[in-house]
């Protein structure tokens, strides 16, 4: 799946094969650090208009993918699957991305981020919905740099 997806914000997939019965991705090194990381190493609040624009930037991508027929469903928006560097922020980490199936009646993996997955990530079916309440979890989350707004 990745390496069909063409957007600024998401890692360039150069090449993939199989080798000894194991995948291999060759793709675009990102200079930079994960926001998970920069939360961490951040004295203070980040800067409204950075988080902004990270945040527009995110938005753009989550659009990208969700306009897709049938549309793709990250599944895991949360800091360490966001690169940060000095060309903006990259979404990484699709291992449990997959295509939305309406007709399927839930996901077969019940897999997240506690704390950023919507409910239905754990019992029933995703779609890109549930994309957006991790986005706005994100968000409620970055003003405190990563620690808990409860």
């Amino acid at each position: 799946m990745l390496a069909s997806l063409n957007h600024r914000h998401i890692p360039k997939v150069f090449d993939y094969f199989q080798f000894a019965g194991k995948y291999y991705l060759s793709m675009e090194y990102i200079d930079g650090v994960d926001l998970a990381v920069k939360l961490e190493e951040q004295n203070g609040p980040l800067p409204e208009k950075q988080v902004l624009e990270w945040g527009e930037q995110i938005a753009t991508v989550l659009f990208y993918l969700h306009k897709h027929e049938p549309p793709i469903v990250f599944r895991d928006v949360k800091p360490s699957n966001i690169m940060i560097s000095s060309q903006g922020v990259k979404l990484i980490d699709f291992g449990i991305a997959r295509h939305f199936d309406q007709a399927k009646k839930g996901d077969t993996m019940r897999i997240g981020s506690p704390g950023y997955a919507p409910p239905e990530q754990y019992a029933a079916q995703t779609d890109p919905r549930s994309d957006i309440y991790a986005f706005s979890m994100l968000f409620c989350w970055l003003p405190c740099r990563g620690r808990s707004p409860w």
